[in-house]
């Protein structure tokens, strides 16, 4: 009988030991590895709200921006932030739901097809291709706490005719402001009734 060389022997457990090249974790379609892919559960990108308190006397739509970049509860100064209202001078829909477009929008503060976040974090919205919520639920309530908050709409995106307290600039108490409601997750959390514009509410603040 013919005896196997030693040297051969050898040879084979070393080409046998060897891992495959493409044995190891670096390959690009690991789900642990740097570049996303469709397992990755990578986190798209989204804006920030939170909110500031204020009577109906805002200095207009631009003086509650004015409000909000100055909170002290302004997750980041850096950022630019506007007031979530409808008004004279603030208008997301000309007609319901805007469908007819952009057209008619004035100084509209939320990006079309964006994702928002809750001021305490987690999912809030995302707008669809004129920027606003035509889809319901919402992903989550604005407020964790139950209350009204000033936003001048109705639930189809169109300003209410005359309470928006005069354009966000009187805290007269026989003037009146159209509120949401900061728990609801149906299209009537941006019409919660009207209150007279000396209340003190929260104004929802949007990254831009």
């Amino acid at each position: 009988m013919t005896k196997t060389k030693p040297w051969i022997l050898f040879s084979l457990a070393l080409i046998l030991g060897c891992p495959s090249a493409n044995d190891d974790d670096s390959s690009a379609t690991d789900d642990d590895d740097a570049v996303a892919d469709d397992d990755d559960s990578t986190a798209l990108g989204s804006l920030r709200t939170f909110t500031v308190e204020s009577d109906g006397n805002m200095g207009g739509p631009s003086g509650a921006d004015a409000l909000c970049a100055a909170s002290a509860d302004n997750p980041d100064t850096s950022a630019t932030w506007k007031a979530m209202l409808g008004g004279l001078s603030r208008v997301p829909c000309a007609d319901a739901d805007c469908d007819s477009g952009t057209a008619g929008q004035v100084d509209w503060v939320l990006q079309p097809s964006t994702t928002y976040t809750r001021p305490q974090g987690g999912a809030f919205f995302t707008t669809d291709a004129n920027g606003v919520i035509t889809t319901y639920p919402l992903d989550g309530a604005m407020l964790d706490n139950a209350t009204n908050f000033w936003t001048g709409l109705d639930s189809d995106w169109t300003v209410y005719t005359d309470f928006h307290c005069n354009d966000w600039t009187t805290n007269g108490v026989q003037v009146r402001g159209r509120v949401g409601w900061s728990v609801g997750t149906d299209a009537a959390w941006i019409q919660g009734g009207d209150l007279a514009c000396d209340s003190v509410l929260p104004v929802l603040c949007v990254e831009q």
